[in-house]
């Protein structure tokens, strides 16, 4: 509507002031370009196997942080869209950062989420649990660079990502497949002794795994 208003607003007033009318232009294209994808999400039309394209995600990212609105929303539109997709259990996978293992395991856990010894100390074992029972493949990841080489080895069609909020975006903007986020809670110290609901994560998972 606010859209449609300031382009009715820009065709009365250009040939009176076409600088106003530019503007009013302008303003009418930001309104579009703000509001039809909520629209569409809204509505439950994904025209892009995320909520949005990259370049899309970094121009709303670049906006909440001139408006310091919280990032997270984004999290939650990408995941408006990419949550509703459904794969065969073999064709998803687990993304989980390192720092939600406890800092003090004298079994640190890299790469294959199989490694870890389920003593119950942190959520790697849960989460290692959930794969195990669901068939999904699972990593602990250090970084985004060891993130993007594993989705390139094993080449999912969908991932499921277990981490910090600014990890999250930077992943979901820089995959070229659907990410769904979920987003941990930070630990006493930074990067360190993270904490997860595990019932998000199950939930997520079965949603996205498509029953045979």
């Amino acid at each position: 509507m606010l859209a449609v208003l300031a382009l009715l607003a820009a065709g009365l007033v250009w040939n009176t002031s076409p600088l106003l009318g530019l503007s009013l232009l302008l303003a009418a294209l930001l309104a579009a370009y703000f509001h039809l994808p909520m629209l569409l999400l809204l509505r439950g039309v994904a025209l892009f196997p995320r909520p949005f394209p990259p370049w899309t995600l970094r121009f709303w990212l670049a906006v909440f942080a001139a408006l310091n609105l919280p990032k997270g929303a984004l999290i939650r539109l990408n995941n408006l869209v990419t949550g509703n997709m459904t794969v065969r259990r073999e064709e998803a996978h687990i993304l989980v950062a390192r720092c939600l293992q406890r800092s003090q395991c004298s079994h640190p856990v890299t790469a294959d989420i199989s490694h870890c010894r389920e003593c119950g100390r942190c959520k790697i074992g849960a989460v290692k649990a959930i794969a195990r029972t669901l068939g999904v493949s699972g990593t602990v990841e250090g970084g985004g660079t060891s993130a993007r080489q594993r989705l390139q080895s094993r080449k999912p069609r969908l991932v499921v990502a277990v981490a910090c909020e600014r990890e999250l975006l930077a992943g979901i903007i820089d995959a070229r497949l659907p990410v769904v986020g979920i987003a941990i809670t930070p630990g006493p110290r930074p990067c360190a002794d993270s904490d997860v609901s595990i019932a998000e994560l199950r939930q997520t998972l079965k949603r996205i795994i498509e029953e045979v």
